[in-house]
Order: C-alpha cells, then sequence, then structure tokens
C-alpha cells in the first residue's frame, strides 16, 4: 500500500464555509480525498473537493471507486470542482484504456479538465496528472500552471468569480506587506542558512529536506509579515434586507451609517 500523503484546504478567514462527512470517501483505500461546502449568496452552494490518487495503485480500482464518489455527488445537484493529483496522465488518453475510461467517468459527470498541458515535466518525459474539473462555466473563469520549481509537479490554479458569503468580525488581522516588508523579506531569504537543507539532499533525503526548508521559510515569511489586529467594526457588516451593494457603496464613499 502506498504511504499516506495527505489532502487539505486553506481557506481565507471570513468566508463562509462547512466540511462535508466523509460519506463520499471511497471505502478501499484506493485515494484519499476531502470535501467542503463554500455557501454563496446569489446562487447555490458550490462543493470542493481535493483528492490524491497514489501512483501504485491500479487505475481501473481507483476509476470504480471515483464512480461511486462521483454518482452521490452529482445527486446533490450542486457546483463542483475536484482538484487534486490524480497520477494518470490524460496526455495517454488515446492509447491507454484506464485513463480513457478515467476520462470518460468525468465527463459523463459533467466534470471537464480545466488544465490542459504537461503538469510534471522531467528530462525524460513531461506527463499531465494534476488537474482541476468543474461542471460549470462562469463568465469570468482562467486556469493556470505555475512555472516554479518548489516541487516535482507544477502548481495549478483555478480562478472564478463567485458570490461567497462572508462573515464580518469585529476584530480582524492581516499581513503587513508592503514595499518595506517585501524587500526585508527578499534580503532574509538571501543571507538566510541554507545549508541544513543541503546536507539533507546530499543524504539523499529528500521528504526531510522539503520540511526543513519549508520550516525555515516559514519561520522568515512570520519574521518579516507579521500579523496586525484591525479592531475597527466594519460598518458593512449590516442585517438590513433592504440595504443592497449600491446603497452600501454609498454609505462607504460618503461615511454613513445604516441605523
Amino acid at each position: 500500500m502506498a504511504k499516506a500523503v495527505g489532502v487539505g484546504f486553506y481557506i481565507k478567514c471570513g468566508i463562509s464555509f462547512e466540511v462535508i462527512d466523509s460519506e463520499w470517501s471511497n471505502a478501499n483505500s484506493c485515494f484519499e480525498c476531502m470535501f467542503i461546502k463554500i455557501h454563496q449568496t446569489k446562487c447555490k452552494d458550490i462543493i470542493i473537493g481535493t483528492l490524491y490518487r497514489p501512483p501504485g495503485n491500479p487505475v481501473d480500482q481507483f476509476n470504480i471507486a471515483i464512480q461511486h464518489t462521483l454518482s452521490k455527488m452529482i445527486s446533490t445537484n450542486h457546483k463542483i470542482i475536484l482538484a487534486g493529483d490524480f497520477n494518470i496522465n490524460l496526455l495517454k488518453l488515446a492509447e491507454h484504456r484506464p485513463t480513457h475510461d478515467f476520462f470518460n467517468i468525468m465527463t459523463s459527470h459533467q466534470l471537464l479538465p480545466s488544465i490542459l498541458h504537461p503538469t510534471r515535466i522531467t528530462s525524460l518525459n513531461a506527463t499531465l496528472i494534476d488537474n482541476i474539473f468543474s461542471n460549470f462555466l462562469t463568465d469570468k473563469q482562467e486556469s493556470y500552471i505555475l512555472l516554479n520549481d518548489i516541487s516535482d509537479h507544477l502548481p495549478v490554479m483555478f480562478c472564478i468569480d463567485i458570490s461567497v458569503q462572508r462573515s464580518q468580525p469585529a476584530v480582524s488581522s492581516s499581513r503587513l506587506i508592503n514595499e518595506k516588508t517585501i524587500a526585508q523579506f527578499t534580503v532574509s531569504l538571501a543571507e538566510a542558512d541554507w545549508s541544513h537543507v543541503e546536507r539533507l539532499c546530499v543524504m539523499g533525503k529528500p521528504c526531510a529536506a522539503y520540511t526543513c526548508f519549508m520550516d525555515t521559510y516559514k519561520d522568515l515569511y512570520d519574521q518579516s509579515f507579521p500579523i496586525i489586529t484591525n479592531s475597527k467594526r466594519g460598518y458593512l457588516n449590516v442585517k438590513q434586507p433592504w440595504m443592497t451593494s449600491a446603497l452600501l457603496k454609498s454609505c462607504k464613499k460618503s461615511r454613513l451609517f445604516s441605523m
């Protein structure tokens, strides 16, 4: 059995969401997954899933499990985004039957891929194994592959314009990011001692080297971009249904408050 890697989400503070019960997870442990529901203000909620399929498991077995999971998801009649490392090379769609079957399963559930170019490139080959599938289209929808060597997979992005529900806490916090702190962070990265990371690489311990690198990077990031607290209560946090977005915008410009 392949070693567990883990999946998860980073969600911006203030966005209304809930973690969906793991009933959609497969019972035969051929992939890891997690699902959340993002609450929207103007339309149905969006279900977002993240998934990891270890490369050692048979694709045929994965296809059976993902078919079961998708059938339950589609029955909810929600908008769906499913992202992850599938370890199934869609560039081999025409010549590898299990890959062709996987693509058919996704499209039969109206889930289309947003990434169409290789996401893992080596000196020997290039494969498209990371993707973000969705069953809906919007006017403002873009996908990207980021050219970054932070791992052996290229990061992928999927940007859409949605009307999420937001909570307005009385106390908010944010990172102090400006030209000065960015310059400070750049200097800190250049002057940091990365020899411990290099030693672990030489010793043939890539996982330990990556963890060590991320720990150092995070410490420098936290030092350069401290968290500051804003105790002002946002006056756009109103409950009156008659306060439209246009009125809220006018209040902001004229410094008026709705009572």
